[in-house]
């Protein structure tokens, strides 16, 4: 059942993958695979939610919508007269990561300076997981936790990567979080 599951998980066969993954957790609770079954079983349900909520807003806003695309790391720099008044933040505070020049960290704050207020949605990121995670890809952002542009007071909501898109809260001030700025296509 276990196998089973994983391989529909894989597949994107969701529901398939939860029922195997349910099967095995309710018909042999002392299995030594209930813990990881658990863990499988919450992120098939996490992409499958996903993708359903993709497949809903895609079917609502018709296949002649722009979709908006994730903007590089890197962001183009404006002159200082046309900057945006910054955000609460400093963008030099978004260092490189160790793993990788491309992967920017900083807290929740210097990540809004440093995207010009515009971090991806917990969606998009959910969405961006599905794309470039599944199926076991190891690269790239797979395994970051990332800044949402949706916070409440002292908290904003980040989304683990390759783990079905999980969504977490942690304090903006926390400052090892993955930055990727978010930007209209064509831009």
């Amino acid at each position: 059942m276990y196998r089973r599951g994983k391989a529909d998980l894989e597949a994107k066969r969701y529901p398939e993958a939860i029922s195997s993954f349910k099967g095995l957790i309710d018909g042999f609770p002392s299995d030594p695979l209930v813990p990881s079954a658990r863990k499988y079983l919450a992120i098939a349900k996490a992409r499958k939610k996903a993708a359903e909520a993709a497949s809903a807003r895609e079917t609502a806003q018709g296949a002649e919508q722009p979709k908006l695309m994730l903007k590089p790391v890197y962001p183009e720099r404006k002159p200082e007269e046309e900057e945006a008044v910054p955000v609460k933040g400093n963008p030099a505070n978004c260092k490189p990561h160790r793993a990788s020049d491309r992967l920017r960290v900083c807290n929740w704050y210097d990540a809004m300076a440093y995207c010009e207020g515009r971090l991806p949605t917990v969606i998009q990121l959910q969405e961006l997981d599905l794309a470039e995670c599944s199926g076991g890809n190891q690269h790239g952002i797979c395994g970051c936790r990332i800044w949402s542009s949706q916070g409440d007071g002292a908290n904003a909501k980040t989304v683990i990567t390759h783990l079905g898109g999980e969504i977490q809260t942690d304090r903006k001030s926390q400052s090892n979080i993955f930055v990727l700025c978010d930007k209209p296509a064509g831009n």
